[in-house]
């Protein structure tokens, strides 16, 4: 009721409030980072806390948001020092991954996507548990199917999981 008539009535005054006096001489783009907006991305290899990217979401201001699980309409593979999350559109064999939501700074995202993204990686939308999307890490179709050398490493809970198991075996 009257808190979330105040919750709209904000938000339709600041969108005024920018029509009105923003509009002329900025973009949504330019207002969104003078407010300090913020973007969630999950981070399902490399860049999770304690592994070896980490650092990268660190420098550009995130911060760690929580610790979850995707929807069970994945697959992981290893491509080497990197895992590629896809999504099944036959989920009879997908699973649930190990996952980390992140928050970055929005004037940071071109950083990011410059440095931290690199093919046959992307961001896209991934499903969470909870039933709600966040952009994220995923693998292109092509760098998982065959000929290539994708091991399919679905059977672990998510990448940190795998890392632990090659590390254990001395692999």
């Amino acid at each position: 009721g009257g808190q979330a008539y105040s919750t709209a009535l904000r938000h339709s005054t600041a969108i005024l409030h920018f029509t009105a006096t923003e509009a002329r001489s900025s973009t949504m783009l330019n207002w969104l980072l003078r407010r300090g907006e913020r973007l969630e991305i999950v981070a399902v290899g490399a860049h999770m806390s304690g592994l070896p990217l980490n650092h990268q979401l660190l420098e550009l201001g995130g911060r760690l948001v929580k610790a979850c699980s995707t929807a069970p309409v994945y697959q992981l593979y290893s491509l080497g020092p990197r895992p590629a999350l896809v999504r099944m559109s036959d989920v009879s064999s997908a699973r649930a991954y190990k996952v980390e939501v992140w928050s970055l700074p929005i004037r940071n995202i071109g950083k990011f996507l410059r440095d931290g993204v690199r093919a046959p990686l992307c961001l896209g939308d991934v499903l969470l548990e909870d039933g709600t999307t966040r952009k994220g890490f995923l693998g292109e179709i092509y760098a998982v199917q065959q000929p290539t050398d994708a091991v399919d490493i679905s059977h672990f809970a998510g990448w940190r999981a795998y890392v632990l198991s090659k590390q254990a075996s001395g692999s």
